[in-house]
């Protein structure tokens, strides 16, 4: 018989829900080894998600279509055998996708006629794979890139050939590139060189470069976005801060501002980054410390941030895109499971199992999110376990919750080496909502000590070495009596 212990039970609250709290709905889009990373996201006019990753084990670029009742048409769009770094997806007017990718060596390009894909090569790369694509109102793609000596690049399609060009030459190698269109299709730059943030703009003269942030290490994963005004929005991380940074362009006093996002945890290991209609940000980041996915968007002058996804490690190659309401959706990553992720976000009533801590023979520590109450002001939230294999659950007590929080509850008087799951559940008058099963395994019974082999032999030497001490001493002893009757005798018959 269980016997569920209640009396360590911790509320963690969440910070208080400002204009709406989000809740997450991850799910797996497609699986495999090494499949699903680099991934690139798009919303189109129908508010459904578009997809581009890589599959590096079989060297091939797919692209995943969601369709109506949330399921996923999956297709390989090229197989150049080798692919690494970036993909870059675009929509069309259309909804017609583009993608940008890389081999390795070159640096490609394929868009959707309707029927097949079109590939061409657009030039040299570098070999680590750094690019960004934008689609024009003329519906021509626009790619920033890293040349083959690492020089940032720039190429347009202009219906008949490529267009290439060097933007700049003072950076040794340009990294994390990412580039934006103002309405006249004018093409503007972020990106890390020589350490620091940098971003490019094109004229009518040419290209113009400048440093953004100094701070040395800076401008990691780096992402732009303009608003409506076209003033530049940076996300990216600063390596020298441990942080995840925001630089924003003021256009009347002409300067750069800079908010930290996020400074805990070593933050914006890969990020997604996305403007809303009303021009506020929205991004999407990895945490490296936590090994979770997160998310953070700014609502007046305070940024909001929130857990996504926290089952193993999981978010890197995040990507973010907002539909036409502000509301996020995320791909990402899953290197514990192998899988390409999606997660949308809404305001629905909702609650999340998280992994169990501290976990030892007869003693668990259940761990779970009550992410958003909906039009609820109050949830009642519990756990539901049993051991794998067992029809019937057990519940726990509830505890009645106002606002999003995070619940522990400790399980004990549970059997070794057994395999037990459990899920979270919210309650409220009018529904109740289950997270998913979780399973964890209790350690197994300590194994009986093994005898002292060492000890006992030494013992046994030492045993067997006195003996034959003691056997020494006992012959010279008597070999010394016998020495002594031998010359008493001898004396004794000498005249």
């Amino acid at each position: 018989m269980f016997v569920v212990s209640l009396f360590v039970v911790t509320i963690l609250q969440i910070p208080a829900p400002v204009a709406g709290q989000l809740a997450w709905f991850p799910s797996v889009v497609d699986q495999g080894p090494s499949l699903g990373t680099h991934t690139s996201i798009a919303i189109d006019g129908q508010g459904r998600a578009h997809i581009s990753y890589l599959d590096e084990g079989n060297g091939t670029v797919k692209y995943a279509t969601q369709l109506a009742g949330g399921s996923w048409r999956i297709e390989t769009v090229d197989r150049p055998s080798f692919v690494v770094g970036a993909t870059s997806l675009a929509l069309d007017a259309a909804g017609g996708p583009h993608i940008s990718y890389v081999d390795g060596a070159h640096l490609r390009y394929a868009s959707w006629d309707g029927r097949r894909w079109n590939i061409s090569i657009v030039d040299f790369t570098y070999s680590e794979g750094t690019d960004s694509l934008a689609i024009g109102r003329d519906g021509f793609p626009r790619i920033a890139y890293a040349w083959d000596t690492g020089t940032l690049r720039f190429a347009r399609w202009d219906g008949n050939t490529w267009n290439r060009e060097t933007v700049e030459t003072t950076t040794l190698i340009a990294r994390y590139v990412s580039v934006a269109l103002d309405p006249f299709d004018q093409a503007y730059l972020s990106y890390s060189g020589n350490g620091n943030l940098r971003y490019a703009s094109e004229g009518d003269a040419g290209w113009s470069t400048e440093v953004v942030d100094t701070h040395p290490d800076t401008g990691w994963f780096s992402r732009l976005a303009l608003d409506s005004r076209g003033w530049p929005r940076i996300a990216y991380q600063d390596r020298g801060l441990a942080a995840l940074r925001f630089a924003a362009w003021d256009g009347f006093t002409r300067q750069w501002t800079y908010d930290t996002i996020d400074s805990g945890g070593d933050p914006g290991w890969d990020l997604g980054f996305a403007l809303d209609g009303n021009g506020s940000p929205h991004v999407s980041y990895y945490e490296r410390l936590s090994a979770d996915l997160r998310y953070a968007r700014k609502i007046g002058s305070t940024w909001e941030r929130e857990t996504v996804d926290s089952i193993g490690t999981v978010g890197w190659y995040t990507s973010l895109a907002l539909n036409r309401s502000g509301i996020p959706s995320i791909s990402y990553y899953d290197p514990t499971r192998g899988a390409l992720r999606y997660a949308s976000a809404g305001n629905e009533f909702q609650v999340r199992t998280d992994s169990a801590e501290t976990i030892r023979m007869d003693r668990a520590v259940l761990r779970g999110d009550l992410m958003c109450l909906g039009a609820y002001t109050l949830a009642n939230v519990s756990f539901d376990w049993r051991s794998v294999g067992s029809r019937a659950w057990n519940h726990t007590a509830s505890k009645e919750l106002p606002v999003p929080s995070t619940l522990r509850l400790q399980l004990t008087n549970l059997t070794p080496n057994v395999t037990y799951e459990y899920r979270i559940v919210g309650t409220t008058p009018q529904e109740t909502v289950y997270g998913g099963a979780v399973q964890f395994r209790t350690a197994g019974t300590p194994a009986p000590p093994e005898p002292p082999y060492l000890l006992l032999g030494v013992a046994a030497i030492l045993a067997v070495a006195a003996i034959l001490i003691a056997r020494f001493v006992w012959k010279r002893r008597v070999h010394r009596v016998a020495l002594r009757r031998k010359m008493t005798r001898d004396e004794m018959l000498r005249p």
